[in-house]
């Protein structure tokens, strides 16, 4: 819009605004919530431990850490995840096809930070 002179800190704030509605959108249509994003995508990139989902998602969980465990056991019972013969946990078959097709949340997330630093 010519004329159009808002700062960038509003610009930047729509941008991330829209960023954030799609990556809702995205994990809605997978059934998934934040934090079940969270864990499915740090089991499936490799670190399968108990330990390892909890730090991961220690930030965002705000000191309730059993909120960590309710959400390993709900991608459980989804049978998105199981456990290790070691006792961890790793994701599933059906796990690793639900996690291809939410992956477009991490283009998503990380798009804003590639235009932010170029």
């Amino acid at each position: 819009m010519e004329g159009d002179r808002r700062p960038i800190g509003y610009l930047l704030e729509r941008v991330d605004h829209f960023s954030d509605a799609a990556f809702d959108r995205t994990l809605e249509a997978n059934e998934l919530t934040k934090r079940h994003w969270q864990i499915l995508n740090t089991l499936a990139t490799g670190l399968a431990t108990n330990a390892t989902a909890t730090q991961a998602v220690r930030p965002f969980v705000e000191h309730d850490l059993s909120a960590v465990d309710a959400v390993i056991d709900a991608l459980r019972a989804r049978g998105w995840l199981r456990s290790a013969q070691d006792g961890n946990v790793e994701v599933s078959e059906l796990g690793i096809a639900a996690h291809a097709r939410a992956k477009r949340v991490s283009a998503i997330r990380e798009r804003p930070q590639v235009a932010a630093e170029g």
